[in-house]
């Protein structure tokens, strides 16, 4: 193993020391004082790995650590010992207006959303694609207006049903107002979509805006 003992390291030039450059390969530096680096961001850690200078450690404030992949932040550690994930994929997505009436086998488009992290759900689509592979937790709540019909929903993730949710008009006393609830936990692929389809007939329910009547959420659980 090789030995390096030193004071100091200056650099005549420039602003990097190169120690292999001019004594070969060190296979490891062993400091018993404290090593000072800049704060770095997401963008440029201070703490990288050879070839790849947008992953890697970086301190975005005082007393708090944050860990960057491809440029974006990942993960963050506050002085509280609070581990947060502030790009960890997540939306909640609204119908607005009044009445909407949706055909049979239909995607229900919400159309806005109070958050949307990395953007992953589209408002024109109203299909929520998964960005990596892992467990996803959804859920959803039609407040429906149909009277004599059946007010039905399902989930559907890569096109395929997954979930019937919704009821039979003769078991409700109300027909005419009322809501019903979806939720699922699946494992989905990268790449696959998730959304909310009408299931046997029309479905007529009230979006209400930002009171929520009607709406569809979800978050990568891990």
């Amino acid at each position: 193993m090789s030995t390096l003992k030193v004071n100091s390291i200056e650099a005549n030039t420039g602003s990097e020391i190169d120690i292999n450059s001019t004594l070969g390969t060190i296979p490891s530096i062993i400091i018993s004082g404290v090593t000072t680096v800049a704060a770095g961001s997401a963008a440029a850690p201070s703490i990288t790995p050879t070839g790849d200078s947008n992953t890697g450690i970086f301190f975005p404030s005082a007393d708090t650590i944050a860990i960057a992949e491809g440029g974006t932040e990942a993960l963050r550690i506050d002085s509280s010992g609070r581990v947060t994930m502030p790009y960890q994929p997540s939306f909640f997505a609204y119908a607005t207006g009044n009445d909407t009436t949706v055909a049979d086998a239909t995607i229900i488009v919400f159309g806005a959303t109070s958050h949307n992290v990395g953007s992953h759900y589209s408002t024109s689509t109203g299909r929520f694609t998964a960005p990596v592979t892992g467990v996803y937790a959804f859920h959803a709540q039609i407040w429906a207006k149909n009277g004599a019909g059946y007010s039905r929903a399902i989930f559907r993730a890569a096109g395929a049903l997954v979930t019937q949710n919704g009821f039979h008009p003769n078991t409700v006393g109300n027909n005419n107002d009322h809501s019903f609830q979806m939720s699922m936990v699946r494992q989905v692929s990268a790449g696959d979509a998730v959304d909310v389809m009408t299931n046997l007939g029309p479905l007529t329910f009230y979006g209400g805006g930002a009171q929520s009547h009607s709406y569809f959420c979800g978050y990568l659980i891990g």
